[in-house]
């Protein structure tokens, strides 16, 4: 096995070089192919029509379609989508396609820390390199992608016991190299937006210990008030029902020139789940300008998180 159990391969991680976050191969063949069959299904043809006109066997839509097969040549990839209706789409699909074909891997793939990442976990990956803004709702701690590396550590060592301490690691490794992301540009794109609404109930929670805690607590207050692909809003504990109090979630927006409406993100201790159904991500939308009109502003919310830490720690 690659890592051994040999947890110093970790132990300066913080200070290696950020990957290099580009778009994901995994993510745009998965997205071609979703595209594909949202076309398909609006033009009222099934898989058996698209199989008969190309000649092709029953299963060939099926594969490309959900991703089990390479995506079809540039010239049925053209004749799709005049048959779909999306002439105008040919030259935009043909540059993610040749993207694909580029020989890229996905960056968590090469690292060594890549066997931390399940494989559900890889939609999820490949978003944060090609969304345009990611909008989350963090009801039970912060968010990931503003984690330090100790409170990472905590938080999966915590949620299963289980794991050894090099497994830990390696998990807690691969979750701040995903934030690379926001810390600079992704290829030929500009860094992730991220924009959070946390819970305030949530960062009452001592995870880690008291050093560890104070110390998320001073980071996410710098990151609302200096970083610029940050914004985080604290919600109040005393805020009353509102349409998320069943559990976080994150809202992945895209690019217009993807003329895509996006995708909604839910996990729970197993696995994680994609919902791209129009009328789920409207609901999300609204959800989630509910959740920031009901939140601080970003500059009160960094003034409350340092006035919790020194509450919490006089």
């Amino acid at each position: 096995m690659i890592f051994s159990g040999d947890i110093h391969v970790f132990e300066s991680w913080p200070r290696r070089k950020a990957p290099m976050v580009e778009a994901s191969p995994t993510l745009l063949r998965s997205w071609i192919g979703g595209q594909l069959r949202t076309m398909r299904d609006a033009a009222g043809l099934s898989q058996a029509d698209v199989a008969r006109h190309f000649q092709r066997s029953q299963a060939w839509p099926g594969n490309f379609e959900n991703a089990r097969e390479s995506l079809p040549v540039a010239r049925d990839m053209a004749d799709l989508l005049r048959l779909y209706g999306h002439p105008e789409r040919i030259e935009f699909f043909e540059a993610k396609r040749q993207e694909i074909k580029a020989g890229k891997t996905d960056w968590w793939s090469t690292d060594v820390i890549g066997a931390a990442a399940p494989k559900w976990l890889d939609q999820l990956l490949g978003l944060e390199t090609v969304a345009l803004v990611v909008e989350t709702y963090d009801a039970m701690l912060p968010n990931g992608l503003v984690q330090t590396e100790d409170t990472a550590r905590a938080v999966i060592a915590g949620a299963v016991p289980s794991l050894a301490p090099d497994e830990v690691q390696r998990r807690a490794a691969l979750r701040i190299a995903r934030q690379a992301a926001w810390r600079g540009p992704r290829g030929d794109s500009p860094g992730l937006l991220v924009a959070s609404v946390v819970d305030e109930t949530a960062l009452r929670k001592p995870i880690g210990g008291s050093d560890v805690h104070r110390l998320q607590l001073r980071h996410l207050a710098d990151l609302a008030e200096a970083e610029p692909n940050i914004t985080i809003r604290l919600l109040p504990a005393t805020t009353g029902a509102h349409p998320s109090m069943e559990g976080s979630f994150a809202l992945y927006r895209f690019p217009e020139v993807y003329q895509d409406p996006g995708v909604v993100y839910a996990e729970n201790r197993h696995l994680g789940s994609y919902y791209r159904d129009t009328d789920q991500i409207a609901e999300s939308v609204q959800d989630m300008e509910i959740l920031t009109s009901l939140a601080l502003p970003p500059d009160e919310s960094a003034d409350r998180i340092r006035a919790l830490a020194k509450e919490l720690y006089p």
